[in-house]
């Protein structure tokens, strides 16, 4: 989750074998932070989450009020309303995106995580009461879902016949969600070098690994998927959280420039850029799959103009005020930019002493593991001053090597589409699982 946090106390399901927590009580006249609010709130969700996967299994939808059955429109497709659970999640079908499909035989499925949103992807959540110019209270999650079409049969490479059974197709699904394929290892912590002050001549030095003025939750996140040789990641020391909506975007021009012209200014420096930062061009189309665009950089700011001057590159850019479109700025500063100006990602064996450093003490190493990032994945790395280190899980003081928290990422199959007959038509196989209610304890595939 992007955001203003001090640190993310819950521990996902691929850290730990079983929650050890299952509520958290606040006492009188103490102070809540905002890591224990959360945390109560995660309990929950993983809860229900858990539980109805325990009563529907991966995927499934009411008999009557499933949605996402999959229709001929026209040329195209379109899905029926309703909602659909993808492990625990609650899909809503309202509408049908545009979907690129391949010659039959193919699978549509569903592609489902969560992500988060603010008063800039919804302008609803701002309160007008605390002025323009203040800082956005809290934020959101929501579920989120894309059809994809494949003609492949999901989790290996082999090509779809169409004599593949609902059985075989759903069993497939099911299994890659329930144990994903190898996940990338990553640990952090801080430089063992002595990094030593002796301000007077009879002061003793003091060796101060985090180097910091400030607490800091740094992100670490991949921004263009693949093996170790190809993938890229992008860091931040504010979890992310500093987004700018933008009102327009102009260019490139012919010096390779584009202009972005801010919704409004920020109120402080932490929460601003300045020339040589980077920064995603970013709107309500996210995903955490596929290519990215490339990092911009910023050349120039403009305050009396709300306009901000950056470095084109080499990619294509949209701008659709329909879908929010803002810049979140990252803090890395590589002395080389891979291709989409994100730094390239290094593994080492276990055990190695090569690390990666980000600032002020703070470092990272990918582990050699032979496993695919994503886009999107991601690590937070809470540095504290008082102790002058990194909160992070190690065992005899050496720090684990630990697989992203998030995000997770969900398919579920809706439909086989071949064709049949003389002359060819399209027939259209439901794989959704549908269930009735507890009393009636018979499960069907599709209708």
């Amino acid at each position: 989750m992007y955001g203003d946090y001090s640190r993310v106390r819950f521990v996902p399901t691929a850290h730990r074998p079983v929650n050890p927590y299952s509520a958290v009580w606040a006492q009188q006249g103490r102070l809540l932070l905002d890591a224990e609010l959360n945390e109560q709130t995660a309990i929950v969700l993983e809860y229900l989450r858990t539980l109805a996967v325990d009563f529907i299994g991966p995927f499934g939808g009411h008999i009557h009020r499933a949605g996402f059955k999959v229709e001929r429109e026209g040329e195209g497709f379109r899905f029926t309303r309703g909602h659909y659970y993808v492990h625990g999640l609650r899909c809503e079908a309202d509408h049908t995106p545009e979907l690129d499909l391949p010659d039959p035989p193919f699978i549509i499925y569903l592609l489902v995580w969560e992500q988060t949103i603010g008063p800039i992807q919804d302008p609803a959540l701002a309160d007008p009461a605390l002025g323009p110019d203040a800082a956005n209270t809290t934020r959101r999650t929501k579920v989120t879902w894309r059809p994809h079409a494949t003609p492949r049969l999901h989790g290996s490479q082999r090509r779809l016949s169409g004599e593949e059974s609902v059985e075989e197709i759903i069993e497939g699904f099911a299994r890659q969600n329930a144990e994903p394929r190898d996940r990338p290892l990553l640990r952090a912590g801080t430089s063992t070098h002595e990094q030593t002050y002796a301000p007077e001549p009879d002061t003793a030095p003091v060796s101060v690994p985090y180097r910091g003025v400030e607490n800091q939750l740094y992100r670490v996140e991949i921004h263009t998927g693949g093996r170790a040789d190809r993938a890229t990641f992008k860091w931040s020391r504010d979890n992310g959280s500093v987004e700018l909506a933008l009102e327009s975007l102009e260019g490139p021009d012919a010096g390779g420039e584009l202009t972005a012209k801010l919704a409004r200014m920020w109120i402080d420096a932490r929460s601003g850029l300045e020339p040589g930062d980077w920064v995603e061009l970013l709107d309500d189309d996210w995903m955490p799959a596929g290519d990215p665009a490339p990092l911009l950089q910023v050349k120039t700011v403009r305050p009396s103009a709300r306009e901000v001057v950056l470095a084109a590159g080499s990619g294509t850019y949209e701008f659709d005020a329909a879908r929010h479109p803002f810049l979140r700025r990252w803090d890395q500063s590589p002395a080389a930019c891979a291709e989409d100006n994100a730094i390239a990602l290094t593994e080492v064996p276990e055990g190695s002493a090569d690390w990666i450093d980000l600032e002020d003490g703070v470092r990272i190493q990918f582990v050699e593991t032979g496993a695919e990032y994503q886009r999107g994945d991601h690590w937070l790395v809470p540095a504290r001053t008082a102790t002058g280190g990194v909160l992070w899980p190690s065992s005899a003081a050496t720090p684990l090597a630990l697989p992203p928290l998030g995000p997770a990422r969900y398919r579920a199959p809706l439909a086989l589409v071949t064709r049949y007959g003389e002359p060819e038509e399209i027939r259209i196989t439901d794989l959704r699982t549908l269930f009735t209610h507890l009393a009636w304890p018979e499960v069907e595939f599709g209708e």
